[in-house]
Order: C-alpha cells, then structure tokens, then sequence
C-alpha cells in the first residue's frame, strides 16, 4: 500500500526544522529558503503559532520555535533516559522468566508501548511497540496506572486470561521517588505463566530493581 504524503503536514515540519537552525528569523527569510509564496507560508506558520508551536516577536515580525517544540523534545529526553533505565530489567526478566518483557509510559489517560525484550519462543506475547492502550483496560497494566490516578498504588496487578484467552501477565509499578516512572508488563502463555510463575517473577523485579533504582 502506497503511503500518502500530506503536503501542508511536510511543509508544517520544514519550517519547524528551518526555525530550529535560524531563530529570529522573519518571514521572507523562511519563503525564500522554503521556496514557499507568503500566503501559504503565512497560513502555515499561524497555525503553529496558534498550537504553540511556533512563537512571534513581540516588536517585529520575526519567527522562532514555541514552548511546545521544547515540550516535547522534554517528553523525549524522558523517555530515552527511561528506556536506558529500564531496558537491562527488561533483559534480566525475560532471561528469568522466559517470557516477553515490556515497558509501558502513561500518556493522559492512555498508556503507550515503547521498549520491549522478546522471549524466545515460538508461542509468546509480543505487543506492538508505539500502540497505545487505554488505562481504563482489563490488563495489569491498565490496573497499575488506574490505581495510581486513583492512589491506591498497587504493587503489582494480574490479567488472567481477561484481555486474550490463553495469555496472562503480570505488571509492577516503576517507581524512583516515590514517582511513578512507568509500569513493566510479563506476559505469555498461561500454561507456562501460571500463578506461581508470576509469583517468583514478582519477587525476582524487586530484588533487580532495589540493586537498578
């Protein structure tokens, strides 16, 4: 299938990157390098500034990168700190467990996969990495974040077959601080993860993470 290119979404994205390596610069500047008329760029760049996106001089027409670029760039800084945290308790469960491993991060109201370490069998759960889930679900690791909104702070939650027939995990809460960092997942077979499996993989994530945290 062939992917569709929204033009307006590219140009959106071209005058963040020009502003990015030329602050304080005016219009004419970014059409002329853009090579885009001034009414579609004037279009374009009002809208950014609308979102936050993209900030005005308060004196004179001059452009620079808004609040919301730094916001984000934030979320990704955090991220990939929290990813490097993670990853080797990751590696270190699923060599214990034998099961896939993952890392969630709460967005609002939803919770995003974004760091996995897979098991090496044939039959296993395998989540996609960027899907985002509510945390209203039936999965443990929905429970963790409910119960975080709600503090209640579970330290560990069970999905027994509730979301896929088959299949049940376990989660722990990430914590530094007492702050909720994100919430790990084990899943697999419930063959193989039954209750006492999940039992001896709760205790082998806090004895990793009193020595990683």
């Amino acid at each position: 299938m062939e992917k569709k290119f929204i033009q307006s979404l590219g140009r959106a994205m071209d005058i963040l990157e020009y502003l990015a390596l030329n602050p304080k610069s005016r219009l004419q500047d970014i059409s002329s390098y853009l090579n885009l008329n001034k009414s579609t760029l004037h279009s374009l760049i009002s809208t950014l500034e609308q979102l936050g996106y993209v900030e005005k001089g308060d004196k004179s027409p001059i452009y620079s990168l808004g609040v919301k670029v730094f916001q984000l760039g934030k979320v990704y800084e955090r991220d990939f700190e929290i990813k490097k945290l993670i990853n080797p308790i990751l590696k270190e469960l699923t060599e214990f467990s034998s099961e896939t491993t993952y890392l969630t991060l709460q967005i609002g109201s939803s919770y995003i996969y974004v760091d996995k370490y897979e098991s090496k069998n044939n039959l296993k759960l395998d989540p996609e990495l960027g899907v985002e889930e509510s945390i209203d679900s039936k999965s443990a690791i929905g429970k963790i974040y409910k119960s975080f909104s709600n503090n209640e702070f579970l330290e560990f939650a069970l999905d027994l077959e509730e979301v896929e027939v088959g299949m049940n995990c376990i989660a722990f809460p990430i914590l530094k601080n007492n702050r909720l960092l994100g919430v790990i997942g084990i899943g697999g077979p419930s063959s193989r993860l039954n209750l006492e499996k999940m039992n001896e993989c709760k205790k082998k994530y806090y004895e990793i993470l009193s020595r990683v945290i």
